[in-house]
């Protein structure tokens, strides 16, 4: 009999892999559990058949023939006690496991779900501007202190287990989310989403998260839309997973600006396209969302040579990107170039491999390695150029900056036919933050 989990039918974080249901999915791939998804609308949430299931009207629930449970951590207990694979033969070492399972939903959750709360939905309020730096303190201290605990290893006691599972979620969820910003220079977070992300239980159901959202450009709850209650997602998936875009790009088309060079890599003028998300303080929610939908996992990428460093030519440097030891790819990266490069592995999961035979080569190359996850086209210009033509992009955000740079790098000439419809569109005053899916 297989196990059936429910997930929201429009994941509310937009595919990024921080829903409820995440956690579940992700330990039942790593024991090799078969399991079935009901995707649940946010309208049937509330009705009787669900309220059955779950008596908050929240997600996930799970059904293993007449056993009905509701609650992540529950949940993944129970799949843990029931197959191999999460927990340690060892009585203490289990034990272990257990009390680091409790740790994440009592002790490192709750600030995080605070801080949720006191930014959308407490944000109006007067005491909110004093509250937030309270919150966020209470953040840093209790990741500072798993950071101190993890120490060097990878997982938390030894091999990974259940413990690491739901400690992910919640640390490198407050990576992506509304804490972002108070995470991002924990050590903690960076390289165990790292290694999360190069596990194979994890990158199958994140891609199935990301096809929930994909494609659903009106909320489900939108009037005159109305959902079937519960609809099936298999976890054998046929459908060719998406292949994106993300661009930042100026009112007259352009996305990077003229004279790229080491030490302007984004040409003259060219940082302006990215103010958004590159820490200017009149950011807001709008870009923190949009810095989401870029920063998704994503299983492959293809980009240009310029895209990847400032060496034309010939290699005669030693050049491993600009990006430092632990890129943010995570994933294989195909290189556009006439000049062959034997791959460069990078911590984190990324690897440089150089692709001198086309386009096409390197996009192929790219789908075979990305998996469920699908493929993103990372830029720079001639390499978007090159997928709008060959009408690969399933869907293109860009990232429309106020800002009128003349001349440079862009990614529509030559291109005849458009294709795409806006899903979903966002704006700051930084940025107008466009989502495009492919028309049919």
């Amino acid at each position: 009999m297989t196990d059936v989990i429910t997930a929201f039918e429009r994941s509310p974080d937009g595919g990024m892999g921080l829903a409820r249901d995440m956690r579940v999915r992700w330990a039942l791939e790593e024991v090799g559990q078969p399991y079935d998804v009901h995707l649940v609308s946010f309208r049937a949430k509330r009705e009787p058949a669900h309220l059955r299931l779950h008596p908050f009207g929240l997600i996930p629930t799970y059904e293993q023939g007449d056993l009905v449970l509701f609650e992540t951590g529950a949940i993944v207990l129970h799949i843990a006690e029931q197959h191999a694979g999460l927990f340690p033969d060892d009585a203490g070492a289990r034990a272990r496991a257990v009390a680091w399972m409790f740790a994440a939903l009592n002790t490192v959750e709750p600030p995080i779900l605070e801080l949720v709360t006191a930014r959308f939905a407490e944000g109006d309020r007067p005491w909110a501007e004093a509250r937030l730096p309270l919150v966020e303190d209470r953040i840093r201290e209790r990741l500072a202190q798993l950071s101190a605990r993890l120490g060097d290893a990878d997982w938390l006691d030894g091999a990974f287990g259940a413990g690491d599972l739901m400690m992910c979620r919640r640390s490198s969820g407050s990576g992506f989310g509304p804490a972002g910003r108070v995470s991002g220079a924990c050590r903690l977070c960076r390289p165990r989403r790292s290694a999360a992300r190069v596990r194979t239980g994890f990158r199958r159901p994140m891609g199935d998260q990301r096809r929930s959202f994909a494609g659903r450009g009106q909320s489900p709850d939108a009037p005159g839309n109305t959902p079937p209650a519960r609809t099936s997602q298999s976890l054998r998936r046929s459908a060719v997973p998406d292949t994106t875009c993300h661009m930042s790009i100026s009112l007259d088309g352009v996305v990077a600006g003229p004279g790229q060079s080491r030490e302007e890599p984004l040409g003259r003028r060219g940082r302006e396209l990215h103010d958004w998300h590159i820490g200017d303080p009149r950011a807001n929610d709008a870009d923190r969302v949009a810095n989401e939908w870029l920063m998704r996992p994503r299983g492959a990428y293809v980009m240009g040579r310029n895209m990847s460093g400032p060496i034309r030519g010939d290699w005669d440097e030693d050049w491993s990107g600009w990006w430092g030891p632990e890129p943010p790819y995570h994933a294989p990266v195909f290189v556009l170039t006439h000049h062959a490069h034997h791959p460069i592995p990078m911590d984190g999961g990324t690897t440089f491999h150089f692709v001198t035979e086309g386009f096409e080569a390197a996009y192929s190359a790219a789908c075979a390695a990305a998996g469920d996850l699908g493929v993103d086209i990372a830029g720079g210009a001639s390499t978007v150029r090159q997928a709008l033509i060959a009408g690969v992009i399933d869907e293109l955000t860009l990232d429309i900056a106020p800002v009128l740079l003349g001349s440079g790098e862009r990614i529509f000439d030559g291109v005849e036919s458009f294709g795409f419809e806006p899903a979903e569109i966002l704006h700051s005053p930084l940025a107008t933050h466009v989502r495009y899916r492919r028309v049919g």
